[in-house]
Formats: C-alpha cells, structure tokens, sequence
C-alpha cells in the first residue's frame, strides 16, 4: 500500500482544485457553442471536486491531531458541489492579514452569493497549523 505525506496530498487536492476550476470556467464559456462539450466539462469539474474533498476528507481524518489551544473556532461552510470553505470575515481579525498572504497566488474558491473573500478550508486548516513548509507563513500567536 502506497501511503501519503499530508504535503503530498495538499499537492494532489490543489491540483485537482486547479484543474477543476479550468474545467468549469471553459465549460461556461462553451456552454452557447457547444452545450454538449460544456456539460461535459462540468461534469468532470465536479467529479475532480469530488475526489479533492475525499482525499481532504480522508486527510483530517487521518491526520488531523486534536485541535490546538487557542485555536479559533471558524465556521465552515460548503460550496454548490459539496467544497468546505470559510469565510475570511469569519476568521479572528488577528489572523486575516497573515492569513491572506498567505492566500496570495492561491486557487479559491468561488462562491455564488458571497460578497466578501472567502478561501478553501484545508488552506485555512494548512496555514494555522502550518503544514504547509513550501508557503509562506506568518500566522499571529
């Protein structure tokens, strides 16, 4: 049995994120061309969300240690196809700009209804607890 690194997985989640959100903003922009050709590209965009949030899933379910002391308790919320995201406003004000940063160059999510910027929940989980050494980081203490 093949087993993962968290840093690995994180790899393969925010590549099949990147390749999704490819998918579905094609497959919008084909939809008046060739409804079929889009249909199918969204299909697979969310078959690829799909298996990002199994292997996120499976991931802070294997991984993911007893919350921290201090740690702050953010609400998270899910995306049409099923993605958990937070709300940055939702996050402690002392955390926001590090955290956004943080989030610089980062795939986010898109959320219809949404007025403020919001981010994947495995980046906000990554970045607080900082498993992500290949990013930037200053989380506030």
């Amino acid at each position: 049995m093949v087993v993962f690194s968290d840093h690995d997985i994180q790899i393969l989640v925010d590549d099949l994120n990147d390749h999704a959100s490819l998918l579905q903003e094609h497959g919008l922009r084909l939809e008046a061309a060739d409804p079929m050709a889009s249909r199918a590209m969204l299909a697979i965009a969310h078959e690829l969300w799909e298996m990002q949030k199994t292997l996120g899933d499976g991931r802070r379910t294997q991984h993911q240690g007893p919350r921290e002391a201090g740690e702050p308790i953010v609400n998270v919320h899910h995306t049409s196809t099923g993605t958990p995201y937070v709300r940055i406003q939702d996050i402690p004000e002392r955390f926001q700009d590090g955290f956004m940063r943080y989030l610089l160059g980062a795939a986010v999510p898109v959320v219809d209804g949404e007025t403020g910027p919001v981010a994947f929940e495995v980046d906000w989980l990554d970045w607080f607890h900082d498993r992500r050494p290949d990013r930037g980081r200053e989380r506030a203490t």
